[in-house]
């Protein structure tokens, strides 16, 4: 295990904030939205141009599936192996 590898903390901290921002370990990700959605910022401006706006808009429950889906076929971050 490299030393990079040690110094990754096991507790990471999510949380919301007044602004409705999603945190996590303090870096904002995405905002939960009015009916409980998840807006993300695309920063890319041709993917944004062609989308005909910078956010994407996704319910929670589509990202919980493609996470299962992922860990099921073996995949995931080398940091949780």
């Amino acid at each position: 295990m490299s030393s990079s590898q040690n110094k990754i903390k096991n507790v990471i901290k999510v949380e919301v904030d007044s602004r409705s921002f999603v945190k996590v370990d303090g870096v904002p990700v995405c905002k939960v939205t009015s009916d409980g959605k998840l807006q993300f910022c695309d920063k890319d401006r041709r993917r944004s141009s062609e989308r005909g706006t910078r956010y994407v808009v996704v319910d929670p429950s589509v990202i919980v599936a493609a996470a299962k889906a992922a860990v099921d076929k073996g995949g995931g971050s080398p940091v949780d192996k």
